[in-house]
């Protein structure tokens, strides 16, 4: 028979620990970031046209970045990411798609827009980092299918 090592309590305990929790000031310093981006976002679609319907709507999946109405009349849910550094258009995962969708359906019946054409964009934003230097803006239409 052959004995098994018990680990130390320290050990177990490590598994089951809670992800670190940032700061206040990291997170106020994201929020931040996350509103630029918006702002950014914002005056951009302005830029191409786009009308503002909604900023930050929520819903109980969730909060829609931008409600737009599109130059070719479709209503358009904009999801922003906003990353100091780096490519923002990767950072929309598939469970983050799902409840757009049903952040989107959701609203498109809540204010009786059934009639209407709509999808869902992203718009990566990568503000500029030193002085001077210009933000980076991606637009993205229909980055995540309707289904049909």
């Amino acid at each position: 028979m052959r004995w098994l090592p018990i680990p130390s309590p320290g050990r177990v305990l490590e598994r089951f620990r809670f992800p670190r929790f940032r700061s206040s000031a990291h997170r106020n310093a994201r929020h931040r970031l996350g509103r630029q981006g918006e702002r950014l976002a914002e005056r951009y679609l302005k830029s191409q046209k786009y009308t503002t319907l909604a900023r930050n709507h929520r819903t109980r999946f969730g909060e829609i970045d931008l409600i737009m109405r599109a130059p070719d009349g479709a209503i358009a849910f904009i999801e922003v990411k906003t990353r100091a550094s780096g490519n923002a258009i990767h950072a929309l995962g598939v469970n983050q798609q799902r409840r757009l969708l049903q952040q989107a359906v959701m609203t498109v019946r809540r204010h009786g827009w059934t009639d209407q054409r709509y999808r869902i964009d992203l718009v990566a934003v990568t503000p500029g980092t030193q002085r001077g230097e210009r933000p980076v803006i991606r637009h993205i239409p229909n980055a995540v299918s309707l289904g049909r």
